[in-house]
């Protein structure tokens, strides 16, 4: 089976974030542009295009968030930093963000109702993200107990 190396993995997952980082960019700059497009293609022109853009810019907020504290948890994970409080407060910080645009896309589906499924799936994301801050900071936990015994 095909396996990436440690380091390699990574290195692939900061540039990924790097990516996403410079895509929440490009958004931020185009987003009422893309909105206006996207309204115009669907024939929906009708829908409120101000409230739509002032939710995604919302949206826009916890994915900043969110990919700035994935840089700083993957370099966390480079300095072998792992089992830290630091590294938990990162986790929990992320899964606050993909609840948040949970939230921000309930709004949206009230708009466009495929934005439901953008809603099911941050929900989702959160969920698993908060069951490994959970198992994280039990070894974190278990670490810090380590360290004491002699």
């Amino acid at each position: 089976m095909f396996r990436i190396p440690e380091k390699a993995s990574t290195v692939l997952s900061l540039i990924f974030t790097a990516l996403a980082l410079v895509l929440l960019v490009v958004l931020t700059c185009t987003l009422p542009s893309l909105v206006g497009w996207y309204l115009t293609i669907t024939a929906r022109t009708a829908l409120d295009r101000t409230a739509i853009t002032v939710l995604l810019y919302l949206a826009l907020v916890p994915a900043y968030v969110a990919a700035f504290s994935l840089l700083a948890l993957l370099r966390k994970v480079r300095r072998e930093e792992i089992f830290t409080e630091k590294a938990v407060r990162d986790l929990r910080l992320v899964s606050y963000c993909c609840f948040a645009e949970c939230v921000v896309f309930v709004a949206v589906a009230f708009y466009l109702r495929f934005a439901v499924v953008i809603a099911f799936a941050a929900l989702f994301m959160g969920v698993i993200l908060r069951v490994v801050k959970n198992v994280i900071a039990k070894a974190a936990e278990v670490k810090a107990e380590n360290a004491f015994t002699i």
